[in-house]
Formats: C-alpha cells, structure tokens, sequence
C-alpha cells in the first residue's frame, strides 16, 4: 500500500507530461481533446474562435474596426470596411467615414462618383461620338426621303402631264 502511495505522484507527473492532443479550428473537441488556440473555445462538440475573432485559414485572428491595423479583409469588422495596403481597416470605395455614427457610409453627394466613372469609362467622349453618329444618319435618312419624294412627285407631274393630253 506504501507503495502504491508513492508511485501515484510518479504515475501523475508522467500523466502531465504526456502531451495532450489538441483540435484545430472547426474539428471535433472534447475534454480529452481541447482546441488548439487561446483564443477558440470547445462549442457543441467544435472547435470554433472567441466572440471578438474571427476564422482565417487555419488561425482565429483579432476582428479590427476602422483604422486599427489588419492583415486580411475578413477582420475589418463590417463589409463596408477593406484592409488596406497600409495595413489599416479603411472604407471601402465610395464611402466615407462618420465619426459621429462611427461607421461608413455612402457619399452625400454622387457627385465623386460620377466624376470618378467619367474619367474611367471617357463618357463624355461616347456621348459627343454617339451623338454625332446619330445626327448623321438622320442626316442621310431625310435625305433618302426627300429623293424619293422628288422622284414620287416628278413621276406624279410627268404621268398627270403627258397621260393627261392623250
């Protein structure tokens, strides 16, 4: 029985040094096989990351609000907001930050916006070709009507001149 009392703190540091399985993000879990990360939790059988994180690849990384610093889209937390190149969470194109409602938001006035779709697509350009194009074929339209009246009318005089004295 002495024995057996002195081998229980050996048999329980062995225990401890053993290395515990650990699950990875989305796995199954259990007590026997907890989550791998601090910053996941075992959840109805899973492995799943904290309320403040979220999934990327393999990893529960922090969600960051507007202007903290990022790595990956997915951590900005709302889909108006983008991890720039700077490696901050901005807005996304045509919105802007509200410091008062603390969020993005659309631009009051379009006006960016179009002046930003002008440049790109040259619609003013188009607008003066397609334009010109149009004014042209009216142009060549009418001018088709009226031959056609002048032949219509000039066979009208020569039929009503030269069948009427018959």
């Amino acid at each position: 029985m002495l024995a057996a009392a002195a081998a229980l703190p050996a048999l329980l540091a062995l225990c401890l040094a053993l290395p515990l399985s650990r699950a990875q993000i989305g796995s199954d879990c259990s007590d026997s096989a907890p989550c791998a990360g601090p910053q996941q939790e075992c959840s109805l059988g899973y492995c799943r990351c904290l309320g403040a994180f979220v999934k990327i690849n393999k990893d529960c990384l922090p969600e960051r609000g507007f202007n903290e610093t990022c790595a990956f889209d997915d951590q900005c937390t709302d889909f108006r907001l983008k991890c720039s190149g700077e490696g901050r969470c901005e807005c996304v194109k045509y919105y802007h930050w509200d410091e008062f409602s603390k969020q993005c938001l659309t631009h009051k006035d379009l006006k960016y916006m179009l002046i930003d779709m002008e440049e790109k697509h040259d619609t003013s350009g188009r607008l003066i070709a397609e334009t010109s194009r149009v004014f042209t074929g009216m142009m060549w339209t009418g001018l088709a009507v009226m031959i056609v009246g002048l032949l219509l009318g000039s066979g009208c005089l020569f039929y009503g001149c030269c069948y009427s004295r018959v």
